[in-house]
């Protein structure tokens, strides 16, 4: 996220710490749950926007994030049905919050009615059910600002549902910090300080683990885990062994990576990635 929300220090979501079980529809809530903070995943609501909705997908999420719902309310597990029916609606949100293209059949209805003559044009919606009007003032910029009013609409519909607020005294002064109830709750939030920021984060996938990540830095490639950075070095370090070894210049593997890699790729780094990976060959530790 953008911008860092307070958050109660203990989190009401729960992961299963071993591989979950359907029975039928129903992903059943194992006896070995761990109490995690929601909010302790920095992108958890793109990881949840873009998890698979398959068996298999929900219960390797369940695994690593935790269930949807057990935070707030008791029951024997969470049904298919279910994740579909939360998961559409967050992910068709999320993916108009964040300018991602829409998948088949996930429609977000947001069409302009004739203008007033108060200079405003009025907008009608519909997404998955939720439908109803806004109104903005006529500009160039009219069209991302319906979209935003609409956005505010249904993220606040959830959060009010699925967050609650509390006073914090740890500190000098009291303080209203934001609690979400579970980690459906924590999803919403998140999309909420994102639509309240003053610049949208860019939600990246590893290309290494797979896992989403805000990035920090410029340059930043990885989710920042201290193995996905090796392995992404290492990757590249044999690469750049392997044109040169073809018998290419540094000049053009650099240029041949900057191509494959769609970022900026000097001489200097090549010469050092060559000559790394011959010294681990020459070492015996390649593979």
């Amino acid at each position: 996220m953008a911008d860092e929300p307070r958050v109660i220090g203990e989190g009401r979501a729960y992961r299963a710490t071993s591989a979950p079980k359907w029975r039928g529809d129903l992903l059943e809530y194992p006896a070995d749950l761990e109490r995690v903070n929601p909010m302790d995943y920095k992108a958890l609501s793109a990881a949840l926007a873009n998890v698979e909705l398959t068996r298999e997908g929900i219960a390797g999420f369940v695994t690593k994030y935790g269930f949807l719902e057990i935070g707030a309310s008791e029951g024997k597990g969470e049904t298919f049905a279910k994740w579909r029916e939360e998961v559409t609606l967050l992910r068709i949100v999320w993916r108009r919050l964040h300018g991602r293209p829409q998948a088949e059949g996930e429609e977000f209805v947001l069409k302009p009615r004739e203008p007033r003559v108060d200079g405003r044009t009025a907008y009608y919606y519909d997404v998955l059910g939720y439908s109803g009007g806004v109104t903005v003032p006529d500009g160039p910029i009219r069209d991302r600002r319906a979209l935003e009013r609409v956005l505010a609409r249904i993220i606040s519909e959830h959060t009010i549902q699925l967050v609650g607020a509390q006073v914090d005294m740890s500190t000098s002064y009291p303080n209203v910090i934001f609690v979400p109830l579970n980690l459906l709750g924590a999803a919403w939030l998140q999309m909420a300080y994102d639509l309240a920021s003053s610049e949208l984060p860019d939600y990246r996938r590893c290309p290494e683990c797979g896992d989403f990540y805000h990035p920090v830095r410029t340059r930043q490639r990885t989710c920042g885990k201290s193995k996905c950075r090796a392995a992404m070095y290492e990757r590249r370090r044999d690469r750049a062994r392997e044109l040169s070894d073809e018998g290419m210049t540094p000049a053009k593997v650099a240029a041949a990576m900057s191509s494959e890699l769609g970022e900026n790729v000097t001489e200097r780094q090549v010469e050092d990635w060559v000559a790394a990976s011959r010294r681990r060959r020459k070492s015996g530790k390649a593979v």
